[in-house]
């Protein structure tokens, strides 16, 4: 993972392919090898009634979040999850963590499935698997105090040590501990978040789930709070989801990368994989939409524009739940390619080795896309 350059807080500063069967299934994309994974999700489901009628409330369809996802994650190391809003990448991480309990599927974490446990049970594996929040004051209680706030995961689990403790973890993150009776209003939002991440790390926890922790700041504060988030991890020997829709902070942070669409993961693999040859369509779509900084660069790429809006979650396309703004499909159709699989067949998240592409996506025509 590479650091980037920080500014203080508070300063603004195709070639057509018939469909190749697949050599392996890895569809929870390639780890570290030896340990076993911290996380261990399969088939996860989480859908969302909706309701109607004025007198008698009955269930008249349901918003399909997440379908069917499985995926690993290693002591030690960043998965990160990306994809465009309404994709399912939030109602993941809250469904790992049981505050929304998932329709169907398993969560194991150390091996045991966290949807069969309740109670104090639930509360013990709670105190090793914390969330950081998007919004950093929205998520902090403006009428407690600093010390409050980060206490009181502490409290709750009955092992406050006094306030000494709360100063030492405002050092971990960075944090003057002089101002632990301050309240949030006083602090910047880079500080603000750095007041969430304390309180993450305060009970020590082993996974922490980062929903989109930077995407509220200002450009300049970001790569200070993502440089925090690496140092502490290194530090405590943390292992991160880290949730978010910009590519180039993932990039950054991430060992392995998962892309969602429509609440499925559409390709999974290494950093390197993910954004030197992209595989599936709609990863390639998303790269072609980063900036780069060298000017010369960004005239010679090449733009993928999606076309039309993502399907509702409450009736997605069958089969294929891309095909509907899949660029590459169009293509090949018009090279005049039969890409009615597309629309009979789900795909299957695996590597097709004959394609050239060496982890798992989810496209029946995946080819690697070199990003220029």
């Amino acid at each position: 993972m590479s650091r980037i350059e920080a500014a203080p807080d508070g300063v603004d500063a195709t070639e057509a392919s018939a469909p190749a069967p697949a050599e392996e299934d890895q569809g929870t994309g390639p780890g570290p090898a030896g340990p076993e994974p911290v996380l261990r999700v399969r088939d996860l489901v989480k859908h969302f009634p909706v309701h109607g009628g004025r007198v008698i409330r009955r269930t008249v369809a349901e918003v399909q979040a997440v379908s069917g996802i499985s995926f690993d994650i290693y002591p030690g190391e960043t998965l990160g999850l990306v994809g465009e809003s309404g994709c399912g990448k939030s109602t993941t991480g809250r469904a790992i963590l049981q505050l929304v309990r998932p329709t169907s599927g398993e969560v194991s974490f150390d091996g045991t499935d966290l949807t069969q446990v309740r109670g104090t049970r639930l509360r013990r594996y709670r105190r090793q698997m914390q969330l950081v929040f998007q919004d950093p004051y929205a998520s902090l209680d403006p009428r407690m105090s600093i010390a409050e706030i980060i206490a009181e995961p502490l409290r709750i689990h009955r092992c406050y040590g006094g306030q000494e403790e709360v100063r030492e973890l405002m050092r971990q993150v960075g944090l003057n501990p002089e101002h632990v009776n301050r309240y949030p209003h006083e602090f910047s939002g880079g500080q603000r978040q750095r007041v969430g991440i304390a309180r993450a790390i305060a009970l020590r926890p082993r996974l922490l789930v980062l929903d989109e922790p930077v995407s509220a700041l200002d450009v300049s504060i970001q790569a200070g709070v993502v440089n925090l988030l690496e140092d502490l991890q290194d530090a405590l020997g943390l292992t991160y989801l880290f949730i978010a829709h910009d590519l180039s902070v993932v990039r950054h942070i991430a060992d392995r990368v998962a892309v969602m669409y429509l609440g499925q993961i559409v390709e999974i693999g290494t950093r390197a994989e993910l954004y030197e040859a992209p595989a599936h369509p709609y990863t390639q779509a998303l790269l072609s939409a980063v900036p780069v900084p060298d000017p010369r660069k960004e005239r010679a790429r090449q733009r993928i524009v999606l076309t039309g809006d993502p399907p509702s979650p409450i009736d997605p396309p069958t089969a294929c739940r891309f095909r509907t703004r899949c660029w590459h499909r169009q293509a090949l159709e018009a090279q005049g390619v039969d890409t009615s699989v597309c629309a009979e067949q789900e795909p299957r998240l695996e590597v097709r080795a004959s394609s050239g592409v060496t982890h798992p996506a989810a496209c029946h025509f995946a080819k690697p896309r070199p990003v220029v």
